[in-house]
């Protein structure tokens, strides 16, 4: 790393830590944000809906993983103050039982746990949740709220890390260690139409900005000032 001309990363963020972490000089890291528009490229496969029982609009979504420092747990327990009987919670990704474990709503039907899914049925679930919710304690970056932004779904992320640099103010925020705020900030979007619909415009024409294409150009213009 060191010894290396240009090292690239995708956020200020994350370019700030590393020089802390490896001692690798800030004036040789450039950043790069990623391509977030991959899922536009599939066609959104909507049979995902039927099979799990869901319907457009009536549940809110999160992707899991198996690491504690994407929170997902905290989603899980947010869950429960909602206490909204006309929703579901959709959980897409790999599974991880312990979340569920003293959440109280391991057995809950109004939970869906969908384990992997395609592209094409990520993109289905992201244009028809009525809100996706990232509540991470760590991002780098932030590729699933940008990626449900481009889809067109509101998003509530977690105030940390590099997301409000992802996210900007095409999202609500969060504290994530609290699971009442987390369900405060999902009801907030829940009962005011407007504010849906102000988050679809800001999150659609945010996420257009982090397309494959502009990543490739900015990594070549870099490339071309070391030559």
């Amino acid at each position: 790393g060191k010894s290396c001309e240009v090292m690239f990363t995708v956020s200020e963020f994350s370019r700030q830590a590393l020089p802390r972490c490896f001692g690798i000089p800030l004036q040789k890291i450039a950043v790069i944000p990623p391509g977030c528009d991959h899922l536009t490229n599939v066609p959104s496969d909507p049979n995902i809906l039927d099979r799990a029982g869901l319907s457009p609009g009536r549940f809110v979504l999160g992707v899991s993983s198996q690491s504690p420092i994407k929170n997902f747990e905290g989603l899980v327990r947010a869950w429960k103050y909602l206490d909204r009987t006309d929703l579901r919670l959709a959980i897409a990704g790999k599974e991880n039982s312990r979340v569920f474990q003293g959440s109280g709503i391991a057995n809950d039907p109004a939970v869906v746990r969908l384990g992997y899914v395609t592209d094409g049925e990520l993109r289905a679930l992201y244009e028809n949740a009525a809100v996706f919710v990232y509540p991470s304690y760590y991002e780098g970056f932030g590729i699933p709220p940008v990626e449900a932004m481009t889809c067109g779904c509101p998003v509530v992320v977690a105030n940390g890390s590099s997301l409000r640099e992802a996210c900007g103010d095409a999202a609500l925020y969060c504290d994530p260690s609290s699971p009442e705020y987390i369900a405060a900030k999902i009801t907030s979007l829940l009962d005011n139409p407007k504010l849906v619909e102000e988050m679809r415009t800001k999150g659609m024409s945010r996420g257009h900005m982090f397309t494959t294409r502009s990543a490739a150009m900015r990594l070549w213009t870099e490339i071309e000032r070391q030559l």
